[in-house]
Formats: C-alpha cells, sequence, structure tokens
C-alpha cells in the first residue's frame, strides 16, 4: 500500500505497533525536520499575481501584496501603464486553493 492511500489512524496504528523505540525516534526527528522545512516554505510563499507588486507583508499564514492594477477597460488610463492603486490585497491558501481579499489603500490596524 502506497503512504499516499494511508490514513491517519493506519499510520498511527503503524507507528505504535510495528515500529521500535529506534524507529520511532528516526521518525521523530524527520518529522522535526520536515514541519520545519513546511513552514519555511510557508513562510516564504508569495501567491502568484499579474498586478505590479509595490511591497509585500506577512500576515501569520496569510500574505499581504501592495498592487497597482489593471481595471480591464480599453480607454482606461491603465492600459498604457498607469495603473490604478496600488491597493492592498490579502492572500491564503486553503487546501490547493489560493484565496484573495480587498483591503483597500491602507491596511486597518
Amino acid at each position: 500500500m502506497s503512504s499516499s492511500k494511508l490514513s491517519a489512524a493506519d499510520i498511527r496504528h503503524h507507528i505504535t505497533h510495528d515500529l521500535t523505540l529506534d524507529q520511532v525516534e528516526d521518525l521523530q526527528i524527520w518529522l522535526a525536520d520536515h514541519l520545519a522545512t513546511l513552514e519555511r516554505q510557508a513562510e516564504e510563499w508569495l501567491p502568484p499575481t499579474a498586478n505590479q507588486v509595490v511591497a509585500t507583508r506577512r500576515l501569520g499564514k496569510s500574505c499581504l501584496l501592495l498592487e497597482g492594477v489593471k481595471c480591464g477597460k480599453e480607454n482606461c488610463r491603465c492600459a498604457s501603464g498607469k495603473l490604478h492603486g496600488p491597493y492592498w490585497y490579502e492572500y491564503w491558501r486553503e487546501g490547493s486553493r489560493v484565496r484573495k481579499r480587498y483591503h483597500g489603500k491602507q491596511i486597518r490596524s
């Protein structure tokens, strides 16, 4: 059975019934290293955006981007490069989806 098909309960059962103390200790060290890597990647993550990013800030597991944006109107000034804003947008992940929330010209503290 591949590890991707094991449920959390299956994994716990395997750890508590089939592994030796040394194996569990090795697993604990590996998990701590893996968790640190995942946390570092989450901190370094920037969402994909087609807009011009002026500044970034971290907010827990979210990322705030100050972006210049295009409205999409053909004859607008932004079509030739003078973007609107910049405006703050908050990005975060929910599973594999990236979510976005508009915050406006200033972030309320």
